[in-house]
């Protein structure tokens, strides 16, 4: 049963301060939006289409150091929980370990301890 929601008190706008829009910094510009890309596309070409700001910098970041680390031939460990194992990752992990590009997995908290073991066959075998 839903609780009855408390009515909202008015405020007063005497506080209230405007900006323009035109004079206010932002972070986002339409240059920076996101491209669809085409249903063939490879993930190269989709992480190009992302929007570049938040999450999308890092992401790409860490793929172009790992890419840089695997030509030079040094090794490249990630770090992982059990969150990776448990929302169907681990067959990247595996793809990625058997290409030559990840040397090395360190689990963090619960990733083949405990838990479901068919979830942790394809890292753990």
């Amino acid at each position: 049963m839903r609780r009855p929601r408390k009515p909202v008190k008015p405020f007063a706008l005497g506080r209230v301060r405007t900006t323009s829009i035109r004079g206010r910094r932002s972070l986002v510009s339409v240059g920076s939006f996101g491209r669809p890309g085409a249903p063939d596309a490879r993930l190269g070409d989709f992480l190009d289409g992302m929007p570049d700001f938040l999450g999308v910098k890092s992401l790409r970041a860490l793929a172009a150091a790992t890419a840089a680390a695997h030509r030079r031939g040094r090794g490249v460990v990630a770090a992982m929980g059990g969150h990776v194992v448990k929302t169907g990752c681990s067959p990247y992990w595996v793809d990625l370990m058997e290409r030559g590009v990840v040397t090395g997995i360190v689990e963090v908290g619960w990733t083949c301890d405990g838990g479901e073991p068919s979830l942790c066959t394809p890292i753990c075998g």
